[in-house]
């Protein structure tokens, strides 16, 4: 399953089509306009109306089933919710984003032409066009969670069974503002944010993500570049601020007796004693929750003036103030689950094949059956 989409910060709306999927598979618009929300709730943001109206479904649906053919989303601008930069061109480059290079890259003068695009606004369909995946993932009992366990300076703490799994409802997480299951930790990050507002910075952070209801075997373990931690990674390392990954548990200085999990049978089937690898061995999930943790660099627009460059004069001069959110870890979360959940359908789809859903669920059913009958 993959997508492609296409649309400006500043354009009339984002569009986007999403591939590969069976036929068969119900979507529900308002659950995507739920994971648009969650991604789009951030604390310290000045309070402002919505850019984009709720997700419409333009092709591929119909009487709320997929039909087997691409599925094609659309996101329209808000009639008053633009209150957005009404400039159309400039030539002074903000420095840490992609304007630069960019321009460069495609021989633009128009540093608009760059950022209209890297926006992270964009990154609304990226979360819409997920809802096609999520709601797949979904209907094969797998599900995607995360939640925030560091801003700035603060951090939440976790005993270690929490961390190889995920230990919170998403009632826990979703009813923080911050998306962090800690009341004590959601107050310190609101403080850390409320600070960096004060001062026209921004902060970097880190999340947690556990996918949740997984098969084993999923992966290649015969192809390094086909196991899933390459597959999860990249899908991580392409939401824009993301810095690093880890999968697991916290390992380091750990000999290598006390890193692993021993696996085990028992009436429910095969097993780990525990999941420090965080549900992968080899390349292939072992069944166990998926544990990985995220690192998200301090977005690079700050609310104040920076010495930047002026293309036109090749000058350096000061970069006015713009639109700026002084963290973006909980929006970057979301993001990052809504790509996550295309590697996984892919994995699903490439392991289990199906051109309708009931194909896909018969492949699955006889794949586990097979493998209660090993474990007896």
């Amino acid at each position: 399953m993959r997508y492609m989409d296409a649309g400006e910060a500043h354009g009339l709306g984002l569009v986007t089509i999403v591939d590969d999927v069976p036929a068969g598979l119900r979507i529900n618009p308002h659950n995507i306009d739920d994971d648009i929300a969650r991604w789009d709730r951030l604390h310290g943001r000045p309070a402002q109306q919505r850019a984009y109206e709720g997700v419409e479904l333009l092709a591929g649906v119909k009487d709320g089933r997929t039909v087997g053919a691409p599925v094609a989303l659309c996101l329209a601008r808000a009639e008053n919710g633009a209150a957005m930069e009404g400039e159309r061109r400039r030539s002074v480059v903000r420095p840490g984003t992609a304007e630069l290079a960019g321009a460069l890259k495609r021989d633009l003068d128009d540093c608009c032409d760059i950022s209209d695009r890297t926006d992270a606004r964009v990154g609304a369909m990226r979360v819409a066009a997920a809802g096609v995946p999520r709601e797949f993932l979904a209907d094969l009992g797998v599900e995607v969670h995360s939640y925030v366990t560091r801003i700035g300076e603060a951090v939440m703490r976790e005993d270690v069974d929490a961390s190889e799994r995920f230990a919170y409802t998403p009632l826990d997480v979703e009813m923080s503002t911050l998306r962090c299951p800690s009341a004590q930790a959601t107050r310190a990050m609101e403080a850390q944010i409320d600070r960096a507002v004060a001062e026209d910075d921004t902060l970097d952070g880190e999340f947690r993500v556990a996918i949740t209801g997984l098969v084993p075997g999923l992966g290649d373990d015969m192809q390094p570049r086909g196991g899933m931690q390459p597959l999860l990674a990249a899908a991580a390392f392409s939401v824009a601020g993301v810095r690093g990954v880890e999968f697991g548990c916290a390992t380091a200085g750990l000999c290598g007796s006390r890193a692993i999990d021993t696996p085990s049978c028992t009436s429910l089937g095969f097993t780990r004693s525990s999941n420090r690898a965080g549900g992968i061995e080899g390349g292939v999930s072992t069944g166990l929750p998926i544990i990985l943790r995220v690192a998200v660099a301090a977005p690079s627009v700050l609310g104040k003036e920076v010495s930047a460059l002026d293309m036109e004069t090749l000058d350096s001069v000061d970069c006015a103030p713009g639109r700026f959110d002084a963290c973006r870890v909980p929006s970057v979360a979301v993001a990052v689950e809504s790509e996550l959940a295309f590697a996984l359908a892919q994995a699903y789809r490439s392991k289990f094949g199906g051109d309708c859903m009931g194909d896909v669920h018969a492949a699955l059913d006889a794949y586990n059956a097979r493998l209660a009958r090993a474990a007896r």
